[in-house]
């Protein structure tokens, strides 16, 4: 929005300069609307190139979700834990079971 009153504001100034020579006003005034439509276009392309940046990134996250699921499959084919947070002191020790009297 700022953008468009900016180049609105550029406008009427240029306008207001040349409105005694009517040639001259119609110059600026086309020049204005050629500069209009290329705002639009570059803000149109601006939105597109975040648009796909992300979807993108959701393309990525999806993937590396994949993996991960892959990864797991494989650990429980294989009979192994997946990989996690750690359970215990988070040194990588196990802990023993404490032992009861008799």
């Amino acid at each position: 929005m700022r953008t468009f009153e900016e180049h609105d504001a550029r406008t009427l100034e240029r306008q207001a300069a040349v409105f005694h020579d009517e040639a001259a006003y119609r110059q600026a005034a086309m020049d204005s609307a050629l500069e209009l439509q290329q705002l639009f276009a570059e803000d149109a392309a601006q939105r597109e190139a975040q648009r796909e940046a992300q979807r993108e990134a959701q393309r990525e996250a999806q993937r590396e979700a994949q993996r991960e699921a892959q990864r797991e499959a494989q650990h429980l084919a294989l009979g192994q834990p997946p990989e996690g947070p750690a359970v215990g002191g988070g040194d990588g020790a196990t802990m023993a079971a404490p032992s009861i009297p008799r």
